[in-house]
């Protein structure tokens, strides 16, 4: 069970919402235990505040913070990768790279949306596309998340 020293941290809590056929249900919840009573804990989740009644815990432990990136380490990790092992024809589309080396592997043959394009997406997806058809190859583009969302999500729009 939680303990006063566990206020602050990320905790996971496994509670009991109710019975069916004589067996509990049960939900999960994650985020900050802001605070630790004998009646109830109270959470701080995405979704907002959750006090939750200590009869309703079932489990309930300190779990690791979240490890995401930040947009500026993804961009950073995305051109080391692309300088270490470049493609053999290489060019620029604003801040964006696009990259063809025959086919060799998918992320040397693909275009990296990484920064502004210089132009409104749509047109910058549409000149991704040319510039491959122009290599004879199919355009594909990898998209670093959640950095990438944004062409990702255009991308299906468009059937990708």
């Amino acid at each position: 069970m939680l303990r006063q020293q566990d206020v602050g941290h990320r905790i996971v809590v496994r509670r009991i919402v109710g019975i069916r056929e004589g067996r509990p249900l049960f939900s999960d919840a994650l985020g900050e235990l802001v605070e630790l009573t004998e009646t109830h804990l109270t959470l701080a989740t995405t979704q907002g505040r959750l006090r939750v009644p200590v009869t309703e815990v079932h489990r309930a432990k300190r779990v690791p913070p979240t490890r995401r990136p930040t947009a500026s380490a993804v961009i950073e990790l995305e051109l080391a990768s692309d300088e270490a092992w470049p493609a053999a024809v290489r060019d620029r589309l604003g801040e964006w790279l696009l990259r063809s080396a025959a086919g060799w592997s998918g992320r040397a043959n693909s275009a990296l949306p990484v920064g502004d394009p210089d132009r409104p997406l749509p047109a910058a997806l549409d000149a991704v596309e040319r510039w491959y058809a122009d290599q004879g190859q199919p355009a594909m583009v990898n998209t670093p998340l959640p950095l990438a969302a944004p062409v990702g999500a255009e991308l299906d729009a468009r059937g990708w």
